[in-house]
């Protein structure tokens, strides 16, 4: 396969905009948000393969692997895997069904090519897939082709290991603005549309883990070259900045191009509408879209979570990201140390099910009060883990760590940033 790059984070990170800059690049073909469905194809071949007992619906969204035994034997066998895997034709023909749903808004010209997909193997088919970016959007000058999916960080090593010529662009952005964004903001809809939300804990929970594995990744000796991590706030604030260090990044010369957003194009080719949750909104053919407003690198809105958010919510969502906020360099407002407290266990924020987007409500529809208590305590012990002095080389036990912070590595440097050695002596 040619030159391809994949970026890569939390939703509502930025990771689109990265995606418009890089596609604006005369060498650069890049989609957004039609892919995804493979990686969670290719995450229910390893489910079906090593865990047959462990039931997962086909192509269910990715977990955070939190404090669960099953969960993280899942996510390690998954890391032990390669795109070299046999790609069941059952799999395949849900995986290709789903990328055709997703691809009607954000990819059209894609769509009509999927009968191209004939690989026998994950790899063979994701370079069939990346050949339809350059066939449907492509100029021929390409010099890169690459695609834009949220969520997937802890497939980074498969697209690595298996292309050569590949890289990986990772976007970070602030736990805070991200939990603003989707649960608060101040969206404008239209009469009939309602501001459709997350589980407060399940979107940290996300966050958390996409934050430790962009981590993990550009710890890599051996991938950390072929990485380039990114701050939203920073792309914003610097985007000539920004651009030239992504261009230098692909070895591409700068291009203007990349820094005047009004000229972005969407899948369609018509001027990109930015998918800010403080603009208006609209409902056409079942899919939110946002009013035309004239797009551009706003600073202005990179504290809008100060005003959009509660102090107790505030407060909720550093403590519950404390360290991985401070390993990606954002500070806490509100919170000086960590120390959860009662009223964050016994009264966290809390988004009632029938104000959750349709898509997750049909995983949470039997939630109870109860349970978000129950999962207070859970986070309440990772704390304690953190914060111990008597976590010993006697309690020390991988299985116990990997659950509640998925890499020891991890783990040991987030006691380091608490003022913790490894086995509790401060």
């Amino acid at each position: 396969m040619d030159n391809y790059f994949l970026i890569t984070g939390m939703f509502r990170s930025g990771t689109t905009l990265v995606s418009k800059m890089l596609h604006a690049h005369k060498k650069i073909s890049c989609i957004p948000d039609t892919y995804s469905p493979f990686f969670n194809g290719f995450r229910d071949c390893i489910a079906e393969a090593g865990f047959p007992l462990r039931k997962i619906s086909p192509l269910k969204y990715l977990g955070d692997y939190f404090s669960d035994d099953r969960d993280v034997e899942l996510y390690e066998a998954i890391q032990s895997a390669s795109f070299n895997q046999l790609f069941p034709e059952k799999i395949k023909m849900s995986v290709i069904s789903a990328i055709q749903n997703r691809g009607r808004m954000t990819s059209p010209k894609v769509i009509s090519l999927l009968d191209q997909i004939k690989a026998k193997t994950f790899k063979g088919a994701y370079e069939e897939l990346i050949s339809l970016i350059r066939q449907a959007y492509g100029t021929e000058k390409e010099i890169w082709t690459g695609n834009k999916e949220v969520w997937i960080s802890e497939f980074a090593p498969h697209i690595l290991n298996a292309f050569p010529n590949s890289k990986i662009i990772l976007v970070n952005r602030d736990p805070r603005a991200v939990l603003a964004s989707k649960n608060v903001g101040s969206l404008k809809a239209a009469p009939g549309i309602r501001q459709e939300k997350y589980p407060w804990l399940f979107l940290i929970r996300q966050w958390r883990k996409i934050a430790i594995i962009n981590w993990i990744l550009t710890e890599n000796e051996l991938l950390k070259d072929r990485i380039l991590s990114l701050r939203y706030e920073d792309v914003v604030r610097e985007p000539e900045k920004y651009a030239r260090k992504i261009s230098t990044f692909l070895n591409l010369p700068f291009d203007d191009n990349m820094i005047h957003p009004e000229t972005f194009t969407d899948g369609k080719g018509d001027v990109w509408v930015q998918n800010s949750s403080y603009n208006t909104i609209d409902k056409k053919d079942g899919f939110l879209q946002f009013k035309k407003t004239k797009p551009r690198f706003d600073a202005s809105r990179i504290n809008k979570w100060e005003t959009a958010l509660t102090e107790k919510q505030i407060r909720y969502v550093e403590q519950l990201c404390y360290t991985e906020m401070r390993l990606h360099g954002y500070k806490p407002k509100l919170s000086s140390s960590l120390n959860l407290g009662d009223e964050l266990i016994f009264n966290p924020p809390y988004a009632k099910v029938e104000e959750l987007q349709e898509w997750i409500q049909k995983e949470y529809y039997d939630e109870q009060w109860s349970d978000t208590i129950k999962e207070m305590g859970v986070e309440a012990l990772r704390h304690r883990m953190l914060t111990s002095d008597s976590f010993n080389k006697s309690g020390y036990n991988t299985k116990l760590i990997k659950a509640y912070f998925i890499n020891e590595n991890y783990f040991t440097k987030a006691r380091q940033l608490l003022g913790k050695d490894e086995y509790g002596k401060s």
